[in-house]
């Protein structure tokens, strides 16, 4: 099986497993641009519907002119699924604690970023993080003096969030749709009501007997 065969619920599953395991060690940072680049199509919060690291982006040569797959400050370029407008990443791992929090996140670490992502190309510009790992406030000064913001991404966060929202709604809908005239499937929710009910009708049953 192909990763774009793999279902997006098994890619979710395998990146908060990876970020678990990792997260926990000190490493270079660049495991995070991979599985960003990875699992962004997967996330429907996050509106992208392809996404790849700088070195790996088919585009790169023809935005920017000489420029090599050499760090420039972008790690990954995603493409919005809703109008094809570009976001600029840029990934900052943090060795985290039980808590899941890490070391701040400092202006000199994201100036360059800042800088390469001025152009009018990009729609959006992301600082995407493995866990809580905050800005300092004179990032935050700084950036407030952008006329495009800079949104700060818990990738480990969103991805428990969509794991949890498609249990929710795979278990709230009462009937799946009949698919080739096959009988519709319950979902346990509905079966729990049904029983409920179903219950519920038999005590009123014998209490008025």
């Amino acid at each position: 099986m192909t990763e774009t065969d793999t279902p997006s619920a098994t890619i979710i599953d395998d990146a908060i497993n990876e970020i678990d395991e990792i997260s926990s060690q000190s490493t270079d940072g660049k495991w995070l641009e991979y599985l960003t680049a990875r699992v962004a199509p997967h996330l429907k919060e996050w509106d992208v519907d392809q996404a790849w690291t700088w070195a790996d982006w088919d585009e790169r040569e023809e935005q920017f002119p000489g420029t090599t797959n050499q760090d420039v400050g972008i790690d990954v370029v995603a493409k919005r699924r809703s109008d094809g407008e570009y976001i600029a990443i840029q990934c900052k791992s943090r060795q985290l604690d039980e808590m899941g929090r890490g070391a701040n996140i400092h202006k000199v670490e994201i100036d360059k970023f800042v800088s390469t992502t001025s152009g009018s190309l990009w729609a959006e510009r992301w600082i995407v993080t493995n866990g809580e790992n905050p800005i300092t406030s004179n990032v935050q000064q700084a950036l407030s003096m952008h006329d495009r913001p800079l949104t700060i991404v818990d990738i480990r966060k969103d991805l428990s969030n969509q794991k949890q929202h498609s249990a929710v709604d795979d278990d709230s809908e009462t009937y799946q749709s009949d698919v080739d005239g096959e009988p519709a499937k319950q979902s346990k929710t509905s079966m729990q009501i049904e029983a409920i009910s179903e219950s519920v009708r038999i005590l009123r049953e014998h209490e008025q007997s």
